[in-house]
């Protein structure tokens, strides 16, 4: 009986590709994230000359923009998607190329102002498909497993962005450098975007079916 309420959430919970692709979409994007709160420091004290202090204190200056712009981000999703909640990762995909479009303007031009400011800018939008990835979860699994589904969500941004980003980046650096590791942040960006892409489709697919039951059921 065990067995069988298992198979039961695990094909609601991964049973439709809608589902593994949001999963993989959130997971991977933060990739980013979980890179630059461990590289950031070793930036600014090796390209930077900062003392390892004033290195520490402009991370979580950094790390402040990206939690504002994950909020800010969640709210533009928010108001857009009242009307047509469809609209939805098409906004995520928005948040990844952008994400892609200035990690690289920052990564392919040397330490300095110009490097920071779109580091910055990156940063605020780069975390803006969590609100997104758990709008679309959310309404996507029956109510009565949200919590599961959700934790499931987490999971995915721990296993496929927030761990393996540092590690793959400092084998990379390792390997060549620091500054070439940071050149292939745009890479999980674009992985994001592309899952987007197919699971935005099946989902305006649901989000258009719903809609047609509520009507018929009015």
């Amino acid at each position: 009986k065990l067995c069988l309420v298992l198979l039961s959430l695990c094909c609601l919970l991964f049973g439709r590709p809608l589902l593994p692709l949001t999963y993989f979409a959130g997971g991977i994007q933060l990739f980013c994230t979980g890179t630059l709160a461990v590289f950031l420091p070793i930036l600014f004290t090796r390209h930077y000359g900062m003392a390892l202090d004033v290195a520490g204190r402009n991370t979580a200056i950094f790390l402040m923009l990206c939690a504002i712009g994950m909020v800010s981000c969640g709210i533009l999703v928010d108001r857009m998607a009242r009307r047509d909640p469809a609209i939805t990762p098409k906004l995520s995909i928005g948040f990844s190329l952008l994400s892609a479009a200035l990690f690289a303007g920052a990564f392919f031009s040397p330490p300095g102002q110009l490097q920071l400011v779109l580091v910055g800018g990156a940063l605020l939008v780069v975390a803006g498909i969590t609100g997104v990835t758990g709008s679309m979860v959310a309404n996507a699994t029956p109510r009565e497993i949200h919590s599961t589904s959700m934790a499931v969500l987490a999971l995915a941004y721990n296993l496929l962005g927030l761990a393996p980003g540092p590690i793959v980046t400092g084998w990379l650096s390792d390997q060549y450098d620091l500054l070439v590791a940071l050149k292939f942040l745009p890479l999980p960006c674009f992985l994001s975007a592309a899952a987007m892409v197919f699971a935005g489709r099946l989902y305006s697919a649901e989000m258009r079916s719903k809609n047609r039951s509520n009507v018929e059921m009015k």
